[in-house]
């Protein structure tokens, strides 16, 4: 059963003792959802809501043993205006696939800077230190600021931690991990896929409110989706309109902008981002007062046409206006949920192929809401 409204107060509490700590991160809003499974390495089937290892190590280039040694915040300059990145450094100790040199850099959105922070949801958590197991490809050619770089396959999907030989997201030994990617690679991998279960550093956990919000209402936005239906965004938008709150989202008629970029528009999306990209992706600009409190300054969408998309229930298409309205929710500043208990809400960070359960809110999810913004 999904949450009843009793737990929407103890959803932002809870929320508000981990934004601090979630902040400082220089991540994405926190794991952004669904992960269709691609098949064989190709395109997503509905098979599974997990990047299965039989699916990242084939389609990855590469799959590595590393140690992180640095994590940097760069500004690219993309056209008119500027994109926020992280690039992370791995020390690799083992090529487990692939073969390269010592130390490779793989690129992220997002990151943070002493007046800003963009965060994106989906995208890997690194930390200097850590021991890592990560599936590593070349971005797709849909952000210039990510182009030719390489990223993880299946976002922080693809980066797994190890604290002394476990591996955290698997609760298996890296060695059982590492034959288990070797046998499917060698194609003759019987054994049970591995359970797969995010980690404090990897994706948030519980429902949670992350302790900024917009300070300019209402939300304008713009659409720039090719062919895919914007009727699926606005619909997705009306769902948290009805609630009833001050946030209220304004569609703006659509646009040719593309980019993630500190350029005042907030702007849904689409283009081909690859296997390193989830299938949507909300960056969120958060600025810094003098006085040291954050504020949502822009939102923007990207939808990542590497996977398949409909306005509709189709086992071999993601449902657009579930998807959107799942998406919003980090407009609002809401994290994803992780637990399997809380899989029929609409921040679930999961979703498969026909699903539509998340056209509509919770209980708890409009009570949040309202607790944050207040009514209209």
């Amino acid at each position: 059963m999904r949450r009843a409204v009793s737990q929407a107060v103890h959803c932002v509490a809870r929320g508000l003792s981990l934004a601090a700590m979630v902040l400082v991160l220089t991540v994405t809003l926190h794991g952004c959802f669904w992960a269709t499974e691609p098949s064989n390495g190709d395109q997503p089937s509905a098979a599974s809501r997990f990047w299965t290892l039989w699916n990242l190590a084939g389609t990855a280039e590469s799959v590595v043993k590393a140690t992180v040694v640095a994590t940097d915040a760069v500004e690219e300059q993309v056209g008119d205006s500027t994109e926020l990145v992280t690039d992370t450094t791995l020390l690799v100790q083992e090529y487990i696939k692939g073969s390269g040199p010592s130390s490779v850099i793989v690129r992220a959105l997002g990151g943070e800077t002493s007046d800003y922070s963009i965060i994106a949801d989906g995208e890997p958590q690194f930390v200097p230190g850590e021991e890592v197991v990560v599936f590593v490809a070349h971005h797709g050619d849909g952000d210039p600021a990510l182009a030719g770089r390489l990223g993880v396959v299946g976002a922080w999907e693809g980066k797994l931690t190890v604290v002394s030989g476990v591996v955290l997201e698997m609760g298996i030994d890296e060695e059982q991990l590492v034959d288990h990617i070797q046998a499917v690679l060698s194609g003759d991998s019987t054994a049970a896929e591995p359970a797969f279960v995010p980690q404090a550093s990897s994706a948030p956990k519980g429902c949670q409110y992350l302790n900024y919000k917009w300070v300019t209402l209402p939300v304008n936005y713009y659409v720039n989706l090719g062919s895919l239906p914007s009727g699926a965004v606005n619909a997705a938008a009306s769902t948290w309109n009805a609630v009833g709150s001050k946030f209220q989202l304004v569609a703006r008629g659509t646009t040719t902008k593309k980019n993630t970029s500190r350029d005042g528009a907030n702007v849904v999306y689409a283009g081909n981002f690859g296997s390193t990209a989830k299938p949507a992706t909300t960056s969120v600009l958060v600025m810094t007062k003098a006085d040291k409190t954050r504020y949502i300054s822009e939102c923007d969408v990207r939808v990542n046409t590497y996977y398949s998309w409909c306005w509709c229930s189709s086992a071999k298409s993601l449902d657009l206006q579930s998807g959107m309205t799942h998406e919003f929710g980090h407009w609002v500043a809401f994290g994803d949920l992780t637990s399997s208990k809380e899989s029929e809400m609409t921040m679930y960070w999961a979703m498969s192929n026909g699903e539509t359960k998340k056209m509509t809110l919770e209980p708890s999810e409009t009570a949040g809401l309202l607790m944050v913004y207040g009514k209209k």
